[in-house]
């Protein structure tokens, strides 16, 4: 169930770090999945009974437009202002350290900086926010992973507000990107509807 949010909600400081803390280096060696690989044909979260597929209740701004996700390990989509697109995942029952980093290196590898190099350069901190404890990764640069978008140009000057859920029935990956104002914007209310995040 979704539902329009009232209000703000103070986020909190992220610690700004130029790497990931150790529990991400001790998987550095690790191939970061493709999500459709995680996902096939009666995969948990492709249509499996039995996996269990999460039913939110989740707040989200009035200006979150949903959309129909279009692929199986979507449970929910939003356009939003700006050209920023929302989505939040799930890629099976696992919330352990490795299958989080896989995830953050993939997202990671959708982005260069300004002289077209990896990213080395974003906040990265983990907290509990309402009942769930969230990883939150923040970055600015150039989007090389547009595919997302529905193709087109690298996208320049753009943010990736990223939360990886832990929850009993595995992880949870929210992603927001967009224009880097755009997303900036959105932030506190973000971590507001996370916050208020229930599972049915």
């Amino acid at each position: 169930m979704i539902r329009p949010a009232r209000g703000r909600y103070p986020s909190g400081a992220l610690l700004r770090i130029r790497l990931l803390p150790l529990l991400l280096a001790s998987a550095a060696c690790m191939k970061a999945p493709d999500p459709a690989g995680l996902n096939p044909a009666g995969a948990p979260g492709a249509g499996d009974p039995a996996a269990k597929r999460p039913q939110l209740a989740l707040t989200v701004p009035a200006d979150w437009q949903p959309i129909e996700p279009d692929l199986a390990f979507y449970l929910h989509k939003w356009q939003l202002p700006d050209g920023a697109l929302a989505t939040i995942s799930w890629l099976g029952p696992d919330a352990s350290t490795e299958f989080i980093v896989q995830n953050v290196q993939r997202w990671l590898g959708e982005w260069t900086n300004a002289a077209g190099e990896p990213v080395t350069d974003y906040a990265f901190a983990k907290s509990q926010n309402g009942a769930f404890a969230m990883h939150r990764i923040e970055l600015t640069g150039t989007l090389t992973g547009v595919r997302q978008l529905g193709g087109g140009d690298p996208r320049t000057g753009w943010s990736l507000d990223g939360v990886v859920i832990e929850t009993e029935q595995g992880a949870l990956f929210f992603k927001l990107i967009g224009p880097q104002a755009s997303v900036a914007g959105q932030r506190d209310a973000v971590w507001r509807a996370l916050g208020a995040l229930q599972l049915q």
